[in-house]
């Protein structure tokens, strides 16, 4: 309160998927500025804590009393995250690591966010891959949404297993889009790394950074965020 700061926790019922996940935990931090009406304020910095669909077997093995939440969003100020990280890792003995995506889940949330597109328009697909050549050689390469879609199409068929996404099918994807640049450019992008997918729905980064701009999909999303970041727990 010193700082003029005021922090709220809430609880967000409903993303829980199993009787195994812990309910999401939501922080706001609110500034009043100095000059403002006595009731005026402003949200500076949002983050939650979740856990969606994680690991049943991993999360019946903790303690009783343990709560896992292994995901960790942020929008706002670095210099407040940081705060937050360290009150959290004094007062609950939490540890924070940077989650950076591999190329497999990129292309994964490259063929999620391509299947949305007849129920909203993704407006762009973007892919940047990076090749260590001399000089090193980065490539920014734009599909048109509704020819991404025409291909998402023809390999995911409506007679997939409960509409789930598969490895081959995510794998055939990419290929066809790389298949697709080398024919043009005769360069093969599979040599690369993969580093951005990018829509309207939102972004990905290899180095762990995701915007979220729409809610289609987002237990889908947070599910593989959450194996993801299980698998990556120190043992």
């Amino acid at each position: 309160m010193d700082a003029g700061f005021k922090v709220t926790f809430t609880t967000v019922p409903g993303l829980a998927e199993s009787d195994v996940d812990a309910e999401t935990v939501f922080i706001q931090i609110q500034s009043k500025p100095v000059f403002a009406a006595a009731d005026a304020v402003k949200v500076v910095w949002r983050g939650w804590l979740t856990c969606v669909n994680g690991d049943p077997e991993y999360l019946r093995s903790l303690p009783a009393d343990f709560v896992s939440l292994p995901l960790f969003f942020t929008n706002g100020p670095e210099s407040l995250t940081t705060l937050v990280k360290s009150w959290f890792g004094r007062t609950f003995d939490a540890n924070f690591g940077s989650l950076p995506l591999n190329s497999s889940t990129l292309n994964w949330l490259a063929a999620l966010w391509t299947g949305c597109h007849p129920t909203c328009n993704i407006r762009y697909l973007k892919l940047a891959w990076r090749l260590q050549s001399q000089p090193v050689l980065d490539i920014s390469y734009t599909v048109n949404p509704q020819d991404a879609w025409e291909l998402w199409n023809s390999i995911h068929t409506p007679e997939s297993a409960d509409d789930q996404i598969g490895e081959k099918e995510v794998q055939a994807f990419m290929n066809g889009l790389e298949t697709h640049f080398f024919r043009h450019f005769k360069i093969h992008l599979s040599a690369g790394r993969l580093l951005t997918v990018s829509t309207s729905l939102g972004s990905a980064h290899h180095d762990g950074k995701i915007k979220i701009g729409n809610s289609e999909y987002i237990t889908t999303l947070l599910t593989l965020l959450t194996e993801y970041a299980l698998f990556k727990m120190p043992t």
